[in-house]
């Protein structure tokens, strides 16, 4: 269901994205899969910043980084949070979302995890 939701989002099905990520939630939830809820949760953050929700995705965002990060999966945490600084600055807290994508650029740096820093200059970069 998570893949279902990634192919929904790419291909610009809104209502077809939330449908399956919320799915995605309940499946993995009733599997007792927490990782595939915290990816299901990050990817119903995507539909409803695609939707202009920015409030909601900025929860969901959080809510994702946050088990992401009970996970130890560092990357995800990363990718997570570099979505919901994304949020921040839509919802107008450019200082917040500046001070998310600094320490996500620490983060990747030691974490050793180049794409990650990659990602996270550009979006510094391009909030200057």
């Amino acid at each position: 269901m998570n893949g279902a939701t990634l192919l929904a989002l790419e291909t610009g099905e809104a209502l077809s994205a939330e449908s399956r990520a919320q799915e995605a939630t309940e499946l993995n939830q009733a599997l007792d899969d927490v990782w595939g809820t915290a990816h299901a949760r990050f990817l119903l953050g995507h539909v409803f910043a695609e939707k202009g929700d920015f409030a909601e995705a900025k929860q969901l965002f959080k809510e994702s980084a946050s088990r992401f990060e009970q996970l130890h999966d560092e990357h995800h945490a990363l990718l997570a949070t570099r979505s919901l600084a994304w949020t921040y600055a839509e919802l107008g807290d450019r200082e917040r979302a500046h001070a998310l994508r600094e320490d996500n650029l620490r983060r990747a740096r030691a974490e050793g995890d180049r794409p990650m820093e990659a990602r996270s200059l550009g979006a510094l970069v391009l909030c200057s």
